[in-house]
């Protein structure tokens, strides 16, 4: 198992990193439209890569919710094919958490894909609602407490 590096994104390039990471996931893999792979969120975000030695493998942004103080979302996690059932997005996550407490966050959301939903019930995540369709992908509401 690979010892994973995880760093706040702070510069054009690594932007442009985890952009790519999150193209290669989402549109090449998965089909979502490339126009609704990037929105408005991206530039008030604050996103992560993972590195595995000095390659990135994965990537996730988080924000805080403007109309709930306290409040944090986590989105667009994607890691690279290689990357995945190794520790990658488990080094993401944990990071973004711990991330989130120190900004003062009181509980924590995302949008998880259906099928991914067990990786995040391990990361505490409980379901709230009914699955909804998010650029053709079955999803989940799913929140924790921090």
């Amino acid at each position: 198992m690979s010892a994973w590096n995880v760093k706040l994104v702070d510069d054009s390039e690594s932007f442009d990193k985890a952009m790519k990471i999150r193209f290669a996931v989402f549109v090449h893999e998965q089909g979502v439209d490339p126009a609704l792979e990037h929105d408005g969120l991206d530039k008030t975000s604050a996103h992560v890569l993972s590195f595995d030695g000095e390659e990135p493998c994965g990537t996730a942004r988080v924000f805080e919710d403007p109309e709930h103080p306290n409040t944090y979302w986590i989105g667009r996690v994607a890691v690279l094919a290689p990357a995945r059932g190794k520790g990658c997005g488990h080094a993401i996550m944990e990071y973004l958490l711990k991330w989130c407490q120190n900004m003062g966050a009181k509980e924590v959301h995302l949008h998880a894909q259906e099928k991914v939903v067990p990786i995040y019930e391990r990361h505490g995540f409980q379901k709230s609602g009914e699955r909804f369709l998010e650029a053709g992908i079955w999803h989940l509401h799913m929140w924790r407490p921090l």
